[in-house]
């Protein structure tokens, strides 16, 4: 097994994919490695832990190691700023249209607490009411 360190990353929630078929199978990783976005990376309490304050997740025999926090500033540039177009031009006339919204998980002490994996920090319950980026 080969360790990577993404650029950026982020996790979301989705409930139905806007840019494909399908609904989404659980909280994706989408991350950007040298110049490549690599997305359907769905994360579980199997596949991801937490180690030296990093959240480590095991692909298909590769260890994506994720240091600081998801990188919203990315999030808004990409994946939310795809999903506005799309939204725009044909979301807007499916009666589900918000299902197809990505939603970006704010914080690794939220993504741990989600997937029921040892929290970053003790008092994640109390201080960890915001789940997503943007939203209230």
């Amino acid at each position: 097994m080969f360790s990577i360190f993404p650029e950026k990353w982020v996790v979301l929630q989705l409930d139905r994919y806007h840019d494909k078929m399908g609904y989404c199978l659980g909280p994706e990783l989408r991350y950007l490695h040298n110049g490549t976005v690599f997305r359907d990376v769905i994360l579980n309490d199997k596949n991801t832990y937490i180690n030296n304050g990093n959240l480590i997740v095991n692909n298909n025999s590769v260890k994506i190691v994720l240091k600081g926090e998801p990188d919203q500033e990315w999030f808004d540039e990409t994946i939310y700023q795809k999903w506005e177009k799309w939204n725009e031009m044909v979301g807007k006339f499916d009666d589900d249209w918000m299902d197809y919204e990505p939603c970006s998980y704010i914080s690794r002490e939220i993504i741990a607490d989600e997937l029921g994996i040892k929290t970053l920090k003790d008092n994640c319950k109390d201080n960890c009411k915001t789940k997503f980026y943007n939203k209230v």
